[in-house]
């Protein structure tokens, strides 16, 4: 069990850093909107899911 967790992170880190190295998740003004829109419980609709990229964990 604590295998697959280790695993698991290691594979959430590798692809969260491949995000972070893309230039995307380092744009601080999507991360505010992103971050309100995940406050709002509004991550499920267009304009999140086009501006708030996946690796980067700002709406999920």
């Amino acid at each position: 069990m604590l295998l697959r967790v280790l695993i698991a992170f290691l594979i959430l880190s590798a692809v969260i850093e491949e995000g972070m190295t893309d230039g995307t998740c380092h744009d601080h003004r999507k991360k505010i909107f992103c971050r309100n829109m995940k406050s709002r419980g509004s991550c499920d609709t267009d304009i999140a899911k086009n501006m708030c990229p996946r690796t980067c964990g700002w709406c999920d």
